[in-house]
């Protein structure tokens, strides 16, 4: 499922702020492992492939083994959308949806049929009324159920019925109060929608700030090895400028030190780099900085910000911004230092998450509603 399970089966991220600015900077990693699909799949034999798990419905012995195979079938959707296939894609999206189908006609009364395919909806056709449709039937089976009321939390923060989007986020955490992916999403939602929540509880914004970093962090250390939820948790300090708080500078460059151990790839390394670098840079930390990027640009020598960056701190731009905002205290600077770096309205983490707040559209061609 994309919007709920936090291994995001490429789930949230979903970026956390609205409005912010985008980098053209890009992770590509490879398939997801599953026990079911092992080797790359090519055009050639993608038609076959589909035809044999189709096949298979009638032989699933559980509703558990009928959604993972639709989970397996997802994760090649990722595969190709990187490949930017868009017929393969089609293809295995009304796979996907018949598996969805036959699971609905067999287990009428089995929740999680109801989560994923609503999520699949959601995520991936841009159907976003009957996603929502499955879910509040989900919903009348089990008002219990932490993930339908995750999802439909956020689903209706992000068309603005604040009022029913809080009753489910409530639920949500009640029930579901151990699951990472529940408290990640929750995070998020204290952070967006900020105002909102401070309109119902009557919370300052320090204290809506705090319980949103409290989420993160608790998600964070229930999966201490899922690099995303650590580097969520890292990038979350950043958006205390949002609350008109300060940021922790410190506490942000060792969330990513912490996030760089469990690095899958090159990139990800270089990200952890940048950003520690940015955290050290918030605090007017220019040596831990300057060491933090040197590393960064070991790893992509043609990094263009990077480069400037350093060259900034090099030449003592950033230290007489920083000197020159010292003197003016009460007067805020026309620019963040000039350092596109510092600003918490960058982004430099990554993929996007995939939550109901950013769904991916992947519409098929010529297809009909």
């Amino acid at each position: 499922m994309k919007i709920l399970h936090y291994k995001r089966k490429k789930a949230v991220v979903f970026l956390l702020l609205i409005g912010v600015y985008l980098f053209s900077l890009r992770i590509y990693s490879d398939i997801p492992n599953t026990t079911e699909i092992t080797v790359k799949p090519t055009l050639d034999n993608i038609d076959k492939l589909l035809e044999e798990e189709i096949s298979k419905n009638a032989e699933y012995k559980s509703p558990e083994e009928l959604l993972k195979k639709a989970n397996d079938l997802l994760n090649l959707i990722d595969y190709f959308k990187e490949r930017k296939e868009k017929n393969v894609i089609e293809k295995i999206m009304l796979s996907v949806e018949e598996i969805y189908k036959e699971g609905l006609s067999k287990y009428p009364d089995h929740i999680k049929i109801y989560d994923d395919y609503g999520a699949f909806l959601y995520d991936y056709k841009g159907d976003y009324i009957n996603s929502v449709r499955l879910w509040e039937q989900g919903y009348r089976l089990n008002e219990k159920d932490a993930s339908i009321n995750n999802n439909l939390a956020l689903h209706y923060f992000h068309i603005g019925e604040y009022d029913r989007g809080w009753e489910h986020l409530q639920n949500a955490l009640k029930y579901g109060e151990s699951e990472p992916n529940i408290l990640y999403n929750s995070a998020q939602i204290f952070i967006i929608y900020r105002n909102q929540i401070q309109e119902r509880t009557g919370w300052n914004k320090e204290k809506i700030y705090k319980k949103a970093m409290d989420y993160s962090e608790k998600a964070a250390k229930i999966s201490p090895d899922d690099f995303e939820l650590l580097k969520d948790y890292a990038l979350n300090f950043f958006t205390a400028a949002q609350f008109d708080l300060p940021i922790d500078g410190k506490k942000s460059a060792f969330a990513w030190q912490s996030a760089r151990k469990h690095a899958r790839n090159d990139d990800e390394v270089f990200y952890t780099w940048v950003n520690e670098g940015r955290a050290w840079l918030a605090i007017n930390e220019l040596k831990k900085a300057r060491e933090c990027l040197v590393e960064a640009i070991k790893i992509r020598p043609d990094s263009v910000i990077v480069k400037d960056i350093l060259l900034r701190i090099d030449s003592g731009e950033i230290k007489e911004n920083i000197e020159e905002q010292k003197k003016a205290k009460n007067k805020p600077p026309e620019e963040e230092y000039r350092n596109p770096l510092i600003s918490p309205f960058k982004n430099f983490s990554g993929k996007k998450n995939k939550t109901p707040l950013y769904p991916q559209q992947i519409k098929p061609e010529n297809k009909k509603n």
